[in-house]
């Protein structure tokens, strides 16, 4: 490759970070609102995917529930068809296979990937 040839990049962006607590930053997407936003802004960005963890609108704490992430999946593909999403399957570090595997049928999502094997060598990761 020539020294003056630009080199290509994906850029993928944790929208609320894996184990990050609204009292820690109150910039924190919290609500599908929130989430859908920030992934959006991200794109607009140069983001090309965006790896989401949806969270209790009412406490703030990670979620699984089917609901909260169809309703931001919903929100993004509303505006922008061409983010890749990458849901969690775990929220908050801990490995859930049966709710990631009921978000895959559910939400019927390209795909769903577990990345935290890769940036904790000690943790079980489940890709599907």
């Amino acid at each position: 490759m020539a020294a003056n040839s630009p080199q290509k990049v994906i850029i993928t962006c944790a929208i609320t970070g894996n184990l990050t607590r609204p009292e820690q930053s109150p910039y924190l997407p919290i609500t599908p609102q929130q989430i859908a936003d920030s992934a959006l802004e991200a794109a607009e960005a140069g983001a090309a995917i965006a790896h989401i963890h949806v969270r209790d609108p009412e406490t703030g704490r990670p979620s699984m529930s089917i609901d909260l992430y169809r309703d931001v999946m919903d929100r993004i593909r509303s505006r922008n068809a061409g983010l890749i999403i990458n849901l969690t399957t775990g929220p908050g570090g801990r490995s859930n296979l049966i709710s990631a595997t009921l978000l895959k049928l559910e939400i019927k999502s390209s795909a769903v990937c577990r990345s935290f094997s890769l940036a904790y060598r000690s943790a079980e990761g489940v890709n599907l």
